[in-house]
């Protein structure tokens, strides 16, 4: 495939990215506890996410840097990359934890000294400004949301909103950070794959196959790929229901089944069924895309292929 959206840059990328699912306040709650309550973890975890989204960029030709944990000048994540031939263009990340939003309310509260965590963003806009040479700078708030809706507003109005400088910043919500940092890394690289490739030929026809199947047709076909290219390219019916689990019923298991003989996916032969994966020209392309440039194993290529056409 090829990068068609030539436009899109990793930081273009990244904020598709963090908005592409909708998350609850209630995960919020759920999600920072434990050990990622921490800063340190956090800060790895995040950098590592957007790693992951960095690599479709290489897969597809596009020369970009890794990230860089520099703890320095207001900075926690440093993302650069070529913006055009000869511009280089820098981000700053800067990570607040659960654990830092529970000292400055406690702080607050009781009135103790030292600086409020408003005041600590202000200092550290300023010093990724003048000291840590970024264009962009972005504030991720990783704690619950039910518990400091106060400080993210406190954080949106008087640091990303009323601070003077050269520097474009942007507020990532509790809600946002919570869908990068549990997105796996399989849908990462899917969802990166499209935001790139969208009108690539391979995803177009991939979706005029599968588009107009039944959901469970899409997935059948998506978990028995591996098995038709690479392995007996026999199924027996028991493995077809199998794969298609306790969320279907018989009757639309019955169904997916019929319409994938139908379109010639499946064809019968005695007590068990033939899969000719070749049929589908644009799902196979896909397939093949996975495997070698992707790399993708038997267990991960149906589910990446799969989301691919899904997400699409």
């Amino acid at each position: 495939m090829r990068i068609t959206n030539k436009s899109y840059t990793p930081i273009e990328v990244l904020a598709e990215l963090i908005s592409a699912v909708g998350a609850t306040q209630e995960q919020t709650t759920q999600f920072f506890a434990d050990e990622k309550v921490s800063h340190d973890w956090l800060v790895a975890e995040f950098a590592r996410k957007v790693d992951v989204m960095l690599e479709s960029f290489r897969r597809y030709g596009t020369e970009v840097a890794p990230t860089q944990s520099v703890r320095d000048n207001g900075i926690d994540v440093r993302l650069t990359f070529q913006k055009a031939e000869d511009e280089e263009y820098r981000v700053g990340f800067q990570i607040k934890s659960e654990n830092e939003a529970k000292a400055d309310e406690e702080r607050r509260a009781k009135k103790k000294p030292g600086e409020t965590m408003v005041a600590t963003l202000k200092r550290q806009a300023f010093e990724a400004d003048y000291k840590g040479g970024v264009h962009e700078w972005w504030v991720v708030t990783c704690f619950d949301l039910a518990k400091h809706r106060g400080l993210v507003d406190r954080i949106n109005s008087e640091v990303i909103s009323s601070t003077a400088g050269r520097l474009k910043l942007r507020l990532v919500n509790p809600r946002e950070a919570f869908t990068l940092l549990s997105m796996d890394d399989n849908t990462i690289n899917a969802l990166s794959t499209l935001f790139l490739c969208e009108d690539d030929e391979v995803i177009t026809r991939a979706r005029e196959d599968v588009l107009r199947l039944y959901p469970l047709s899409r997935l059948l076909i998506a978990d028995t790929l591996y098995t038709g290219f690479e392995g007996t390219r026999i199924i027996s019916i028991n493995e077809l229901q199998a794969l298609a689990g306790e969320e279907f019923t018989f009757d639309q298991q019955v169904r997916a089944i019929h319409e994938l003989e139908r379109i010639g996916y499946l064809s019968e032969k005695g007590s068990v069924y033939t899969i000719n994966p070749t049929v589908m020209l644009g799902v196979s392309a896909l397939y093949f895309e996975a495997r070698v440039r992707h790399e993708y194993d038997q267990h991960d290529v149906g589910e990446f292929v799969h989301r691919i056409y899904t997400l699409a």
